[in-house]
């Protein structure tokens, strides 16, 4: 199995290989402690998979740039862009709005234009396959993502097909 890190270069090289100089555009990573200390979450409760995902890149350095680094349609974000996100988060959706996982305990990775991708991180009933699952914060609140493993496979999928386009729908 490759890691997050081997995922992640798979991904930058297929948006390479369709012209897109995301690699440019990538901040570099962040030790375990700065990363938890950027997010403020305690390091024993930030999932290895996030750790090693902010340990490869640190987000895109410019979200306005043409050539993004995206899971899907979000940005990945900054540590600290992950921190204001969770603000939003906290502000805007409450405890009462989904039952199936604490509000409090999910960590932003991705961000675009008010919707959010997020690790959830403690207690949940999306079954026992999905010990870190990736949920969509837009409007609701939906589980997209078994893993960050799973999102990064998918969008390599994605970026990979023929016809995909980087201003178009997903193929």
């Amino acid at each position: 199995m490759q890691s997050i890190a081997e995922l992640c270069d798979d991904l930058a090289t297929a948006y390479e290989a369709k012209g897109q100089a995301v690699s440019q555009n990538l901040k570099s990573g962040l030790s375990e402690s700065e990363y938890a200390k950027a997010i403020g979450f305690d390091l024993q409760a930030i999932p290895p998979s996030v750790v090693n995902l902010y340990q490869w890149r640190n987000g895109c350095a410019d979200e306005e740039a043409e050539a993004l680094f995206l899971f899907r349609d979000n940005c990945f974000i900054s540590a600290d862009r992950g921190k204001e996100e969770l603000n939003q988060i906290r502000t805007f959706y409450s405890a009462d709005d989904e039952d199936r996982f604490d509000l409090n305990r999910v960590i932003p990775i991705a961000a675009f234009e008010g919707s959010v991708f997020a690790v959830v991180t403690g207690k949940h009933n999306f079954g026992p396959g999905f010990e870190y699952p990736v949920v969509s914060i837009f409007e609701g609140i939906d589980l997209f993502f078994s893993s960050i493993e799973a999102m990064v496979q998918t969008c390599i999928t994605w970026v990979a097909h023929p016809d995909w386009d980087p201003y178009d729908a997903l193929p």
